[in-house]
Parts: structure tokens; C-alpha cells; sequence
């Protein structure tokens, strides 16, 4: 699967509701049925793609599954902008990060793990201060790494951590690198992360 090539298509197709005036209208769902479509317009056999995948012992479920070959899981995120009074940021973080996290934790026999974030100017902005608090960085460049360590995240606000229950007080190192960024109009980017499972090192470490 050219990957690389989907993701410019759903941008493509993303960018095209824009210039209709359905920006405003855009949801997780859309990013997800989006995907569903160019999987489906490449040519792959519809009977591999399972929404809602779920698995015994884990309550959620992961977005979409593609059975392979190679088996490859894939976890979507558009945060909407939260109103200005009671704005749940910490929520979004929280529900964020649970991506990379489900994604690292996936059985073993998932070759490709994808986290797909659709971001507004505003929500990177807010991504940018948790940075400079906390020191929890998500890559926004392709090539760029992201790196969850434990000490950095137990520090963001209890409100983002309740996402994170299921593998806490043990909290694992997750890392993944950006593999695709496209621009959707003025204000949202696709940022799309190859997340590598929990016992694989990260690129870069040294040889033991």
C-alpha cells in the first residue's frame, strides 16, 4: 500500500469540501470515510478494512484495521476547537496521546501502525504550549521524531491523563515518527505517524 499517496488523496478530497464551503462541517468521520475511499479507489479489496476493530481484554476499539498483508492499524484524530468558556483542552491532549499509545500496544502481528491527526492553527498552538510546559512534544514535520516518556507526561494535568488509565501507573516510552504532512486550506494540516510497538527501540538508539 502506497501510503504516502493516500494521504495526499485525502487531503486532496478534504481540500475539495473546502472549496464547496463544507470546511466548517468537517469531522473525525469524514477524515475516516475519506480514508475508507482512497483505500478503496487504490484498488485494495474492501473485505480487509474493519472500523471499530476491537480485540477480547481492551475496551475501545481502534478506528480502522486493514487485514493485510501487511495488517495495518490506523487511529484518526480531528479535535474540534473547544468553546471559549470551559474549553476542554486537557481532554484533547489526553484523547490524543491515547492514540500513539493504543497504536504501541497493538498485537504483534500489526506491521504498520498509523496515528492520523487533523489539526487546526488554533489546537497546534495550544499543542506548542504543552510543549513548552511540559516538555511532551508531538511531531509536526515529516521526518520528525516524537518521543512520550514517562516522566515528561505523568506531569500534564490529571484531566489528560485519565485518557491514559489503561497503562498507567506504569506509563511505557512510546516513539514514532512523522511520515506525511499535507496542508487542508488555510488552517488545517494532516500530520500523519508511524507509531512503532512498545518493545522496538526508537530510531537512533544506540546498539546495546
Amino acid at each position: 500500500m502506497d501510503w504516502e499517496q493516500v494521504w495526499t488523496n485525502v487531503a486532496a478530497q478534504l481540500n475539495g469540501y473546502r472549496d464547496v464551503g463544507l470546511e466548517a462541517l468537517l469531522t473525525e468521520d469524514v477524515l475516516r470515510f475519506s480514508t475508507l475511499q482512497q483505500l478503496a479507489g487504490s484498488g485494495l479489496d474492501t473485505r480487509q478494512l474493519e472500523v471499530e476493530w476491537r480485540r477480547p481484554g481492551v475496551s475501545d476499539a481502534v478506528d480502522l484495521v486493514v487485514s493485510g498483508p501487511p495488517r495495518t492499524a490506523v487511529e484518526f484524530k480531528f479535535p474540534r476547537e473547544p468553546r471559549a468558556t470551559n474549553a476542554a483542552w486537557t481532554q484533547h491532549l489526553g484523547e490524543t496521546l491515547k492514540d500513539f499509545y493504543r497504536l504501541a500496544s497493538m498485537p504483534a502481528d500489526f506491521e504498520d501502525r498509523i496515528c492520523v491527526q487533523l489539526l487546526s492553527r488554533r489546537v497546534r498552538r495550544y499543542f506548542d504550549s504543552v510543549t513548552a510546559r511540559h516538555g511532551v512534544a508531538m511531531a509536526t514535520r515529516a521526518g520528525e521524531a516524537t518521543a512520550l516518556e514517562p516522566g515528561a507526561v505523568k506531569g500534564l494535568p490529571a484531566t489528560a491523563l485519565r485518557s491514559l488509565s489503561r497503562w498507567l501507573p506504569e506509563l511505557p516510552s512510546v516513539h514514532a515518527v512523522c511520515r506525511h504532512v499535507e496542508a487542508v486550506g488555510d488552517d488545517l494540516v494532516l500530520i500523519c505517524h508511524q507509531v512503532q510497538p512498545l518493545d522496538v527501540e526508537p530510531p537512533g538508539s544506540p546498539a546495546p
